[in-house]
């Protein structure tokens, strides 16, 4: 209630809140015009306005649906329009959006639909946005439209003034992570006086059962106050049993050696080795290591900060389950003075996501043996030494031996040098990265190759296809829709670079004359026609189409979906074949470049279900830990886009079809490929559009809505407790929305 009354307020104000109009209707096509696709555009000259920030409003009549409508910039200095803009619906006549107009930009194109459409415009209007409602909505967006130019386009500008309107509808509160950490991460000094007590009495209870954690500490020409901040940070735990082990690597300077000389001297838990020249970080860090008498071994850096309770969190771990070998916490970035700025939310033990980006990072606890065992830090892998680790380390022990802590217990500091603040700091990290990934998969005698990611410090294993390549069965189901289905189909054609696959269209119940004819006309050896004459029921109709074909790997693939770049199908099929994988997801975009599906979250949205991780994210976004753009396990991916083993698929029995005829069919299949003992993976490599629901229709009517209750109910029925946390998200962010933001409060308090 309180949402609409504020949006119809805005709504009453607006015309306050613009100046003038322009309107550009002497410059559109007066008949109906035919859309035959993506490249259809009509132009708006521009060039004699004001620069500044534009309300655009472009009314329409359609005999379909407009997909992605979208205007770009036209400047001379390019051969090409660029800086997209992209709409939200008003209403079914109406888009309307802001767009940026400077100096050198000529004329707008508007592109109306990426499907085939005839329309008519009937108008088209600019308003000036005025200064006090663009300063005010908008804030510092605007600064940077100014600072850095129509790069900062409407999809950002929409994206911070949803937070503002959030910040609004939750009274003005401030919602950043400085306040997130505040309220709900640091303990309070009762929590940590607790601590201690309960510490001291087990410790009076369990004589000898209490593991004494080492943590190894490389020290190189840091700023002394940031060095103080670490040990005190150490010293200060609310954990009593521990040593700090440091190794001075050769840093030369006075105040740092008379520093930790007085500290060793004065502290009996604290221990000290100098190298006379140094050795780098590798080294260093192995000949702390060879103080070290723990039970455990911890990494610590020399300009970072332990948070007071995180030994504490450790050992509560340990003690409920005293197998682990391995345990990882959250973390998060400080400022050089030590102010919260940006938090690291983990997922559990994630080998695939582990493979593209050393998300384990800090603080990083493993059982003193599993090192020595390792043998300890390689040198020459210098700025990826602890990823290497990280990676051998896994190697050696099962999953049920990891643990992740989900709770920020390690401040990095973002000091100059470091890779908190830069991560072009060290460039050579990245070289030793993709080293130590190489040796990795000839360890695991993986067929892959590790290449560089778009993302710094990221990577992406490239798994080859055996020889010859896996044959592959398409299955798309359809019912009439023509435009829809020519696109698929067609661009599946024109866009797919594989040796061995077929399309199988599976007509239900189809009468339009124009599509059964071109079901008629594309009918051949790479694409198979058959019936299914029955009421729509998706996961019936997919199980049948399964059965009739005898190819290695199926697809699962909605009708409504258009194909991005060529080599997706042997990314997913490549990943497919991978003897621990069971389904394979790809990246889907909606029309608008938002992301439709980034994987399956358990546990989410309104319906605690699941929801489509960072739904609504522009296609740029990197999101968090970089997840949008690297491969990962998912417990589900969308069966909008799914490829899987046709002998796995029959293993598990395919989809349900009793229970879940329309959805949640692709999640539960999912859980019971996991049951198998399966993984699923999603992987952004493999790129398509989804135009959702434009064949099927969303679920409005009453009987539509009563069906998907009940199949709610018996996902929660079956699946329980497996949906009450996704072990591949975070109890620190929310569940009410799926762009992970944080929760208030986390589900950790």
């Amino acid at each position: 209630m309180q949402s609409r009354r504020l949006l119809a307020a805005l709504k009453r104000s607006f015309a306050h809140v613009t100046l003038r109009k322009t309107s550009l209707n002497d410059q559109l096509p007066r008949q109906t015009i035919s859309i035959g696709g993506e490249e259809d555009c009509v132009r708006l000259e521009v060039s004699g306005l004001e620069r500044g920030l534009y309300f655009l409003s472009i009314k329409y009549t359609s005999d379909y649906p407009l997909a992605g409508p979208r205007v770009s910039a036209v400047r001379p200095e390019f051969e090409t329009p660029d800086h997209i803009f992209t709409f939200i619906r008003r209403d079914r006549r109406e888009f309307y959006g802001t767009v940026l107009i400077v100096d050198d930009i000529e004329a707008l194109h508007f592109y109306p639909s990426r499907l085939p459409c005839n329309l008519q415009i009937t108008d088209c209007s600019l308003r000036m946005i005025n200064a006090f409602a663009r300063d005010y909505i908008y804030g510092e967006t605007f600064v940077r439209i100014k600072t850095f130019g129509a790069a900062w386009t409407w999809d950002r500008i929409k994206d911070e003034t949803n937070q503002w309107f959030s910040r609004l509808l939750k009274g003005g509160r401030d919602n950043s992570y400085a306040t997130w950490w505040r309220l709900y991460g640091r303990e309070s000094e009762v929590q940590l006086a607790m601590q201690r007590k309960e510490m001291t009495q087990w410790s009076v209870n369990n004589p000898g059962a209490n593991p004494l954690i080492s943590m190894v500490m490389p020290v190189y020409r840091t700023r002394l106050h940031y060095l103080k901040r670490a040990v005190e940070s150490v010293q200060a735990q609310t954990y009593p049993h521990w040593e700090l082990c440091i190794c001075d690597d050769a840093s030369a300077d006075q105040e740092i050696s008379a520093y930790l000389n007085a500290l060793a001297s004065h502290d009996v838990r604290v221990k000290l080795i100098v190298h006379p020249e140094n050795r780098h970080i590798s080294a260093a860090t192995n000949s702390a290591l060879s103080l070290a008498t723990g039970d455990f071994v911890g990494f610590l850096d020399h300009d970072d900060a332990l948070e007071e309770s995180a030994l504490y969190h450790v050992v509560k771990t340990l003690r409920a389950n005293p197998e682990l070998d391995f345990l990882y916490s959250d973390e998060d970035v400080i400022s050089a003075d030590g102010q919260p700025l940006a938090p690291h939310f983990k997922p559990d033990w994630n080998y695939d996501l582990v493979r593209s980006i050393n998300y384990v990072c800090h603080l990083l606890i493993l059982r003193r043996e599993l090192v020595i065992a390792c043998g300890k830090l390689r040198e020459g892998y210098e700025g990826a030494q602890d990823f290497d680790l990280v990676l051998r380390a896994g190697e050696r022990i099962p999953r049920d031996r990891i643990c992740h802590i989900p709770r920020v217990l390690y401040h990095w500091r973002a000091a100059e040098g470091s890779t908190a603040m830069d991560v072009a700091s060290k460039p050579y990290a990245a070289e030793a990265g993709i080293k130590a990934l190489t040796d990795h998969i000839r360890r695991c005698d993986l067929p892959a190759v590790a290449v560089h990611s778009e993302i710094p410090t990221a990577y992406r294993l490239r798994y080859q296809l055996p020889e010859p390549a896996p044959s592959v069965t398409i299955i798309i189901p359809t019912h009439n829709n023509l435009r829809v289905l020519r696109n698929c189909v067609d661009k599946l054609f024109e866009r797919t670079d594989y040796p061995d696959f077929e399309a199988l269209v599976v007509d239900n119940r189809s009468d339009d004359p124009e599509t059964l004819a071109y079901l008629r006309e594309i009918e051949g050896p790479h694409c198979r026609i058959i019936p299914y004459d029955a009421e729509f029921n998706f996961s019936a109709l997919n199980n049948y189409a399964v059965q009739q074909c005898l190819s290695d790997v199926v697809v699962l693939l909605n009708n409504d979906t258009e194909v991005c770049n060529s080599d997706w199908l042997q990314e997913m099929v490549s990943h497919a074949v991978r003897p621990g994988v069971g389904a394979v997801g790809a990246k889907l975009f909606y029309a608008e470049d938002r992301i439709q599906h980034a994987g399956v979250l358990l546990g989410m949205g309104h319906d605690r279900v699941a929801a489509h991780a960072f739904k609504g994210c522009h296609k740029d976004e990197v999101g968090m830990l970089a997840r949008t753009r690297l491969i990962q396990e998912y417990h589900a991916v969308t069966g909008a886009c799914l490829a899987v083993c046709r002998d796995k698929y029959l293993e598990v029995g395919g989809l349900d079809d009793e229970h879940l005829s329309i959805a949640f069919n692709d999640v539960d299949f999912c859980l019971k490929l996991l049951d198998a003992g399966y993984l699923n993976v999603w992987t952004p490599y493999a790129q398509l559009y989804h135009f959702e629901s434009y064949s099927r229709g969303y679920d409005v009517t009453e009987e539509k809505r009563k069906r998907f209750f009940r199949e709610r109910d018996y996902m929660h029925a079956r699946w329980g407790d497996r949906l009450r946390m996704d072990s591949y998200y975070n109890p620190n962010l929310t569940r009410d929305f799926d762009n992970f933001s944080l929760a208030w409060p986390p589900e950790t308090t």
